[in-house]
C-alpha cells in the first residue's frame, strides 16, 4: 500500500500500480504456489538422465545444498581449499551460497535446481557472454554478473555427480533492490532490454525456458485445472484465508495476462533469468 501511495505521485501511475501489484506480487505468488503444486504432483523427468532427479536434497523447492557436493562445486572453479561457504537467505528455486576464499575474495557458488534443465542453463550463460561480446558492461551504469571459467575445459558451468549444473560468479556490489523506487529499476530494466536488442539470437546456445505468460507450462506436471485442484484441496486448509485471497488474486492475473496478450505486449521469457543479482551484503 505503500509503495502504491508513493507510486500515485509518478506520471502514469495507473499502469505502474498495476504493474508493481499485480505482475510483480501477485506473479511472485503465482510462481510459489505453482512449484508447490508441481513439488505434490510429482518430479520432473531429466531429459538428460532418462529418469527422475538423482539428488534427493536438490529436488522441489531446497534452497540449501550439501556440504561435500559443495565444496566440489567449487573445486571446479577454484583451488582454495580453506574456501569459506556460506548460506545466503531466502529463495525458493536455485542453491545460492556466498564464497569467501583464503585470500579474502568473495564469489557466488550457485547449484542450479531446475531438474537438470542444461540447456536452459546454458542459454542463460550465453545471453550474458553475448552481451560481454557486445560491450554491454561499458555501456551499462550498472555491473551485470560475470562467471568463473571452470578449470578442467574453460567453460562457465560444470556438472555435478547429481546431474545438475553448477556456476560461480564474482560478486557485485550492492544490496538487493528489494524495496527501492520503482524509477531507477525501470530505468535499469529499460537499458537492459536496449543491450538485449543488439543480440544475434543466431549466435545464442541452448534453450529459453517458456514465456511468463505461459506461467502453466512452466513445469510439465503441472496445468492450470490441476494447479487450481491443487490450492483448493486440504493440504493448505491451514491457511484458507488466505489461500482463498490469493485464488481471487490468481484469476485476476490469469484475466490481466490474456488482456495484454491480445494487445501484443512482448513478453518476458527465460532472459530474466540471466539476471538475477548477485549482490554482496556491503
Amino acid at each position: 500500500a505503500e509503495k502504491q501511495k508513493k507510486a500515485s505521485h509518478f506520471p502514469g501511475n495507473k499502469l505502474r500500480t498495476i504493474v508493481l501489484s499485480m505482475a510483480s506480487v501477485r506473479a511472485l505468488a503465482l510462481i510459489v504456489a505453482l512449484r508447490s503444486a508441481a513439488a505434490w504432483i510429482g518430479p520432473r523427468k531429466s531429459k538428460f538422465n532418462n529418469g527422475l532427479r538423482k539428488s534427493p536434497h536438490l529436488s522441489g523447492t531446497a534452497t540449501v545444498a550439501d556440504a561435500d557436493e559443495s565444496k566440489l562445486a567449487l573445486s571446479y572453479f577454484l583451488d582454495d581449499e580453506d574456501a569459506i561457504i556460506k548460506p545466503t537467505s531466502g529463495g525458493v528455486n536455485n542453491i545460492v551460497q556466498y564464497v569467501e576464499t583464503s585470500k579474502g575474495k568473495n564469489y557466488i557458488l550457485r547449484i542450479y535446481n531446475n531438474g537438470c534443465d542444461t540447456p536452459r542453463v546454458k542459454f542463460e550463460h550465453s545471453v550474458l557472454e553475448q552481451l560481454d561480446i557486445n560491450g554491454a558492461a561499458k555501456a551499462l551504469p550498472f555491473q551485470l554478473p560475470r562467471f568463473s571459467k571452470a578449470k578442467a575445459d574453460g567453460s562457465t558451468m560444470a556438472e555435478l555427480p547429481s546431474g545438475t549444473m553448477s556456476c560461480v560468479c564474482q560478486t557485485i556490489p550492492g544490496g538487493l533492490p528489494k524495496t527501492a523506487d520503482p524509477r531507477p529499476l525501470g530505468r535499469a530494466a529499460g537499458q537492459l532490454l536496449i543491450e538485449l536488442g543488439k543480440i544475434d539470437p543466431s549466435k545464442l546456445e541452448g534453450e529459453s525456458c517458456h514465456p511468463y505468460a505461459d506461467i502453466y507450462a512452466a513445469h510439465p506436471k503441472v496445468s492450470k485445472d490441476l494447479f487450481y485442484e491443487y490450492i483448493k484441496g486440504p493440504e493448505l486448509d491451514s491457511c484458507r484465508d488466505a489461500i482463498n485471497d490469493l485464488q481471487a488474486e490468481f484469476s485476476n492475473l490469469d484475466i490481466f495476462i490474456e488482456d495484454y496478450r491480445q494487445k501484443g505486449i512482448p513478453q518476458v521469457n527465460g532472459l530474466r533469468a540471466a539476471f538475477n543479482v548477485n549482490a554482496s551484503s556491503s
